[in-house]
């Protein structure tokens, strides 16, 4: 079913910098920035926003846009995809979830109960539960990553049917790219190693609540729901990128996140002078493996 109007809507102007925003590539010249404030109001523009703000029918609580398709999900955790460029036209989709993770040809994600899901990007067939127990989830190009409530990181190669691999470490959030991984633990310390797997951690200088890797750069926000933006390969310069945000997920090296609160005046936040202080210690390993969970969304 479509649902032009998913939730109660609110009418912020110009709320430019409490958006959650999610540009694409540079090769799509219709708007590919989609925002959600913290009313669940969702709003897209074109990259370089000439175009201005339009606001698009519905409302999320969470967005995750692809080439192809935005896809989301509401604070009642319904599920809703529009084939971009999405101007409203949004399809419920079957199932619950509270997390999920557009990649290039499958979305993934999380119910309530750490079940994990997938089906493919375009809304066809169904959903296909992987076993496995996972609080958040995240698809790259040949890897899906994701930890469970205990932060035990896992990794699976694609097509991934269940083949978790541990990693040592303990992460409270992850995001996988095209060639690393980055994630953030219980600290709000950061950490990167290769998509595959190999080598180790690498502590990275800052501190951050939420992180998720683009194209050309890592974006991320702290716990004062400060953005910052490190260009790759990052080593820790951090950039502070004006708005309030209370996560930020990249697509094709743009930003989509969920704002805390909209700003009193279009004018951006202060910046922050210097990165936070960088903790050498590395995430504790933990050995567990996800339980699987067998009940369908």
């Amino acid at each position: 079913s479509s649902s032009g109007r998913i939730m109660k809507d609110r009418d912020p102007t110009n709320d430019l910098n409490s958006s959650n925003v999610s540009r694409l590539g540079s090769q799509y010249d219709y708007p590919t920035v989609f925002g959600v404030n913290s009313g669940y109001s969702i709003y897209k523009n074109t990259q370089d926003a000439s175009a201005g703000w339009a606001k698009v029918p519905g409302g999320l609580k969470y967005a995750s846009a692809g080439a192809d398709w935005v896809w989301g999900t509401n604070t009642h955790d319904n599920i809703y995809r529009c084939k971009q460029p999405c101007s409203g036209s949004w399809h419920q989709v079957e199932g619950k979830l509270m997390q999920l993770d557009v990649g290039e040809n499958e979305v993934w994600g999380v119910n309530s109960a750490h079940n994990i899901y997938k089906r493919p990007v375009d809304g066809s067939g169904n959903w296909q539960q992987v076993p496995g127990g996972l609080t958040h989830v995240s698809v790259g190009s040949h890897f899906v990553w994701g930890v469970n409530v205990h932060n035990s990181i896992y990794r699976c190669a694609l097509p991934c049917s269940g083949g978790w691999v541990h990693v040592a470490g303990g992460l409270r959030e992850i995001d996988v790219g095209e060639t690393e991984v980055w994630g953030v633990n219980s600290h709000d310390d950061i950490y990167v190693r290769p998509a595959d797997g190999s080598g180790n951690w690498k502590h990275i200088g800052g501190k951050l609540r939420h992180v998720s890797v683009g194209r050309e750069a890592i974006w991320g926000v702290n716990s004062a729901h400060n953005i910052y933006r490190c260009n790759l390969p990052c080593t820790g310069g951090w950039i502070n990128v004006p708005g309030a945000l209370m996560e930020v997920d990249v697509a094709h090296d743009v930003p989509i996140g969920l704002s805390v609160s909209p700003p009193p005046s279009p004018s951006p936040p202060p910046p922050s002078p210097s990165p936070p202080p960088p903790s050498p210690s590395p995430p504790p390993p933990s050995p567990s493996p996800p339980p699987p969970s067998p009940s369908p969304p």
